[in-house]
């Protein structure tokens, strides 16, 4: 027995197929810019410009931004002077104090404690050992890649998208993705000179309507202009 006669479109479950298509729409309509920014400056008291609106899909920007202190193949002092700084100030956010580093091998990158790890490669079990569980949070954090991150001069929002599946957890590895986004949200106000005045908010896209969300039909009902191309507003309607 064949497949249904369908082309992808109608079958179609990726969350991040959804999120691509609402990036899209967001840089190539003016109305939907306009009509997003709305409800969620509105919704989450965040201040975003629809006019000078920057969209990122799958954002790892604590990752990002550690890489941009420096080569890390031409490491030199000013990279690592940099880095300790920026893990210092982390730390400080978590009320952990600095003498960690010094005290212990998983923020190194050898025994011979030249290199700094970014955060996102620090050992889970050796984090565990030195009962330092707090720690586990800024490593998910540094690995942590919000579905979007909409950003504009006086305002950030992050979200998740859920087309099917639930919150990702995992008690073990200390991982709460809701939780995570929002201290990913805290370390780019703390640690980006560009986002310190900036209002964050955290929430959701998914099926059904939640306090804390925006949900698939909003944005669909906001691609129902000319604006859009037919593609997306076949894509929006399927999902629904």
């Amino acid at each position: 027995m064949p497949f249904n006669n369908n082309t992808y479109l109608y079958v179609n479950r990726e969350e991040r197929f959804y999120c691509a298509l609402f990036a899209h729409t967001l840089l190539s309509s003016a109305s939907v810019r306009e009509s997003c920014s709305k409800l969620i400056n509105a919704r989450f008291n965040v201040s975003l410009d629809p006019d000078r609106l920057e969209v990122f899909v799958e954002a790892a920007a604590l990752r990002d931004y550690w890489r941009d202190l420096g080569d890390p193949r031409t490491y030199t002092d000013e990279t690592h002077r940099r880095r300790l700084e920026v893990l210092t100030d982390a730390l400080n956010l978590l009320d952990v104090p600095a003498q960690v580093i010094d005290d212990h091998d998983f923020f190194w990158t050898s025994s011979a404690r030249r290199k700094l790890w970014s955060p996102g490669r620090w050992n889970v079990q050796s984090i565990k050992r030195a009962d330092l569980e707090e720690l586990l949070h800024l490593k998910w954090a540094f690995n942590g890649k919000p579905d979007l991150m909409l950003a504009a001069p006086a305002g950030v929002m992050l979200l998740e998208a859920k087309v099917e599946s639930g919150e990702g957890k995992d008690a073990e590895s200390g991982y709460a993705q809701f939780e995570n986004q929002k201290l990913i949200g805290r370390l780019l106000k703390e640690l980006v000179p560009v986002y310190h005045d900036a209002k964050f908010g955290n929430g959701w896209v998914v099926n059904n309507g939640r306090s804390d969300g925006i949900t698939w039909r909003e944005i669909a009902g906001w691609c129902d202009g000319g604006e859009v191309d037919e593609f997306t507003r076949k894509a929006f309607g399927r999902l629904l």
